[in-house]
């Protein structure tokens, strides 16, 4: 994506023009937060120090949830309420001149209804299983059965 779209990200954007920022990350990350209390510890040390700044913080566990059990379930509903305890001690610590602002990346909804290729006789055309993710499947197919499977 860097060599078709090269951009800097917000980061380093505001760090080239002089103002101090930094992200917090999952653990997927070198030296990511390893839970959702280790992420919001780490926001409230920045939020004590003097110093202008502006930190982006990410957590992926919630949109990971809502991918395994949809957004509907129970399993959600509670994982929600948790961070959003875990958020509301967060603000409480927070110096007064902090700003915190909660958004989503995307939404969900729930599928009634979901077709895997590889579970059908389309299988046979494939020369590995579909991957990536559901919304943005990316198909490797058998060099023999490209138009094929095209016309299909």
């Amino acid at each position: 994506m860097d060599n078709l779209f090269p951009c800097k990200d917000i980061v380093e954007e505001l760090n080239d023009c002089g103002i101090k920022a930094t992200k917090i990350f999952p653990d997927f990350v070198l030296g990511g937060a390893h839970s959702f209390s280790e992420l919001c510890e780490r926001l409230q040390k920045y939020s004590a120090n003097d110093e202008y700044q502006f930190i982006y913080a990410y957590w992926d566990k919630y949109d990971s949830y809502m991918h395994t059990y949809g957004p509907d379930s129970s399993n959600c509903d509670d994982y929600l309420l948790h961070i959003n305890k875990q958020i509301e001690d967060l603000v409480s610590k927070l110096s007064l001149d902090t700003m915190l602002i909660v958004l989503a990346d995307h939404g969900q909804i729930t599928v009634d209804k979901t077709i895997n290729l590889y579970q059908t006789k389309y299988r046979k055309y494939f020369s590995l299983k579909p991957s990536l993710e559901f919304r943005t499947v990316a198909f490797f197919i058998d060099e023999q059965y490209k138009s094929l499977f095209e016309k299909e």
